[in-house]
């Protein structure tokens, strides 16, 4: 569209100068192509991936009331540590025979990031909206628990394996008492 509008802007109704009638219309300037985005802004990308790797996980553990199946693609997004803790959640629930019904809302946001670092290390810290989550029994009756906030933080520790390798998720800590 750019490039029709100049070239129309090179014709001229004034017939008095055939230099300016015989000479090419400028030729359009190419767009500059889309900046790459930083090193940094991939790295955060890269983070929250796998913090959203990592939360549907948990989630589906808490829905299913039950410990996970190793031996999936955990090992990509999450360290040995975070695979223990994880296991663990459904282990206490399986126990327990209780599951989640609801859904968790997040707001993950990078709060730490730390290329420089060996291994890189980043943080996400992000909002827990729990209000529509139930704890049930096998029976799918409600399970009366502690009371906490209906909405709290959780921080998520992230390191980087080896030169550009992938994020994975190393602990995660929840601070039940901590609104948002």
């Amino acid at each position: 569209m750019a490039g029709v509008f100049l070239a129309a802007a090179g014709c001229s109704s004034d017939s008095g100068s055939d230099a300016a009638a015989s000479s090419p219309p400028p030729a359009p300037s190419s767009p500059s192509a889309p900046a790459s985005p930083s090193a940094e802004d991939q790295a955060r990308e890269q983070v929250l991936a796998a913090y959203a790797k990592y939360a549907a996980a948990s989630d589906r553990v808490q829905h299913e009331g039950r410990a996970p199946a190793m031996g999936g693609d955990e090992k990509t997004y999450m360290t040995d540590k975070a695979r223990t803790e994880y296991q663990a959640i459904g282990l206490d629930m399986e126990a327990e025979k209780t599951r989640v019904t609801g859904d968790v809302v997040r707001t993950p946001a990078v709060t730490v990031l730390d290329l420089a670092s060996t291994p890189p290390r980043a943080t996400i810290t992000a909002c827990l909206d729990v209000s529509a989550i139930k704890l049930v029994d096998a029976a799918g009756k409600p399970v009366t628990t502690n009371v906490q906030a209906p909405r709290y933080v959780q921080t998520a520790a992230l390191v980087r394996d080896g030169d550009g390798g992938a994020w994975r998720v190393d602990g995660v800590t929840s601070d039940r008492q901590r609104t948002c």
